[in-house]
C-alpha cells in the first residue's frame, strides 16, 4: 500500500524546497557562486541534454509498445525477470522493506522486550525489595526479643536459681562440708586416674 502523509510530506517538502532553489537560482548564483562555481563541470550542458534526450526515447519507446499493443495490460501478464524488475522498482528499490525490516521490526521488538524488562525491574524494585527490607526488619526484631529475653529475663533466673541451689549447699554443717570435699576428691582422683591411664596407654 502506499505510504501515508507521515512518509510523503518529507518527499513533498524536499520538493518543493528543490523547486524553490532552481526557480530562485538566478537571484542566488551571485551569492552562491564563488562556493560551486569552481566545482561545476565545464561540460554540464551536454549532460543535461544528453539525459534529457535519453529521457525522452525512453518514453516515446514506451508510449509507442504501449499503443501497438506490444506490451502487457497488466503486471501479471509479464515474464518472470519483467515482474521482478518491476517489484524492485514499485517497491522503491526494497528501500522500505530493508527499513522496516531493519529498523522498525527491530525497534518495536527491542522497545517491547524493554517495557517487559521495565515491568520486571519496577516490580522488584517497588515491590521485591520492600518486602525483603519489611521481612529483614521482622527477623531483626525476632532476634532482637530473643536476645533481650535471654540477657534480661532468662539470664537472671539462671543466675538466681543457681544461687540459690549454691545457698542450700551452704547449710553450716561442718559435715556436709566434709562430705562435700570427699566427693570432690573422689571425683579428681578418678579423673586423674583415666588421664594416666589414657596417656600411658597412648
Amino acid at each position: 500500500h502506499e505510504p501515508g502523509w507521515m512518509m510523503l510530506a518529507p518527499y513533498l517538502a524536499l520538493g518543493v524546497a528543490s523547486l524553490g532553489m532552481g526557480l530562485a537560482w538566478p537571484w542566488l548564483a551571485g551569492l552562491l557562486g564563488h562556493a560551486v562555481g569552481g566545482h561545476a563541470p565545464h561540460g554540464e550542458p551536454l549532460l543535461v541534454a544528453a539525459g534529457t534526450a535519453a529521457s525522452a526515447a525512453g518514453l516515446g519507446v514506451a508510449v509507442l509498445l504501449y499503443s501497438r499493443g506490444l506490451l502487457p495490460r497488466r503486471v501479471e501478464e509479464l515474464p518472470l525477470p519483467a515482474r521482478l524488475v518491476h517489484g524492485f522498482l514499485y517497491d522503491r528499490w526494497l528501500i522500505n522493506s530493508l527499513i522496516y525490516r531493519l529498523v522498525v521490526y527491530p525497534g518495536a521488538a527491542a522497545s517491547r522486550l524493554l517495557a517487559r524488562l521495565d515491568a520486571l525491574l519496577d516490580s522488584v524494585v517497588h515491590e521485591g525489595v520492600p518486602w525483603l527490607f519489611r521481612r529483614l526488619v521482622r527477623a531483626a526484631a525476632l532476634l532482637e526479643a530473643g536476645y533481650d529475653e535471654a540477657i534480661h529475663v532468662e539470664a537472671p533466673r539462671l543466675a538466681a536459681s543457681a544461687s540459690a541451689a549454691v545457698r542450700r549447699l551452704q547449710s553450716g554443717d561442718v559435715r556436709d562440708y566434709m562430705t562435700y570435699f570427699t566427693a570432690g576428691m573422689v571425683f579428681a582422683a578418678v579423673v586423674s586416674a583415666l588421664v594416666i591411664a589414657f596417656v600411658l596407654a597412648a
